[in-house]
């Protein structure tokens, strides 16, 4: 059950104006933990909404490092949540959003209440938050990214369901990379079975790539041979740049000189045309 309108997209610049029926959900997803998903889920919300995008995160991790950072405040203050969105039924998503630090980004915000959560997920069909989405109105957002926790699990599941598309995070330099992803494939296997038919690899992004090492140029041989013709060209560069800015819960392109901007950039125009966004990939080029 994915997220699909049967009204014809509203938005004067999408190329697809006429043929464009959906709402594109990438679910960033990996069940390895610390292969940057939060990370990448961040920067492209970002990238993206600055080339004109209006993009709403959902974090369904745990961990709540996307809401962390994005939130304006912190999540464990704010009365609604993801957690609130899957205790009770009568709760409509637009009360559990809320707009973030980022221009153009809004934040479904997700807290550590893992007990609890779990003891619900179990009574929870993973088509709830297909449902939750496919209540929204159309042209609200562009772009919905979810940021999915470090497991094969429920939340996983759910957020698999409700997805376009999904995209695979590997971290670089990780000589245990590539371990799980046969698991991860069936997953995606039985989901596209039960539920999701549609739902369509986008690519896989290496993340914390430093090219001067030669572990990563090992990883990324590997990875191009796993996912033939299916990965970014562009990598998420491993940068003190990064991590500062989410520390500092600003944008990476505060500093838009950098290194590390000018790959986000170009990553968010790779990742738009991927999803065939041509318009919106050739706005606010920072290259």
């Amino acid at each position: 059950m994915v997220a699909y309108s049967t009204i014809s997209c509203q938005n004067s610049r999408c190329l697809l104006r006429d043929r464009c029926v959906k709402m594109d959900v990438v679910a960033v997803f990996n069940q390895k933990g610390g292969v940057g998903k939060s990370t990448s889920t961040i920067q492209l919300a970002d990238g993206c909404a600055r080339r004109g995008m209006t993009v709403l995160v959902i974090d369904l991790d745990p961990q709540s490092n996307s809401s962390t950072t994005l939130s304006p405040t912190n999540p464990k203050k704010l009365n609604y949540t993801a957690v609130t969105l899957i205790q009770r039924p009568d709760i409509r998503i637009e009360e559990c959003i809320y707009e973030s630090i980022f221009p153009g980004v809004s934040i479904l915000p997700m807290v550590m209440k893992m007990r609890e959560l779990e003891i619900e997920l179990w009574r929870k069909d993973t088509d709830l938050i297909a449902m939750h989405l496919g209540r929204i109105s159309v042209g609200t957002y562009d772009l919905i990214l979810i940021d999915c926790p470090p497991n094969l699990g429920k939340l996983t599941l759910m957020a698999l369901t409700a997805a376009t598309h999904y995209l695979v995070p590997v971290k670089a330099g990780d000589q245990y990379a590539l371990d799980g992803i046969e698991d991860l494939e069936a997953t995606v296997i039985e989901v596209k079975r039960a539920k999701n038919p549609n739902l369509q690899f986008l690519g896989a992004l290496l993340t914390m790539f430093d090219g001067r090492k030669g572990v990563d140029k090992v990883t990324e041989t590997r990875v191009l041979e796993t996912f033939p013709g299916m990965v970014f060209d562009e990598r998420l560069p491993e940068s003190v740049k990064v991590k500062e800015a989410i520390m500092r819960r600003v944008s990476v392109f505060s500093e838009p000189n950098t290194a590390v901007a000018k790959s986000v950039s170009r990553l968010s125009k790779e990742f738009l045309r991927k999803l065939g966004y041509e318009g919106f990939a050739d706005e606010g080029e920072n290259e």
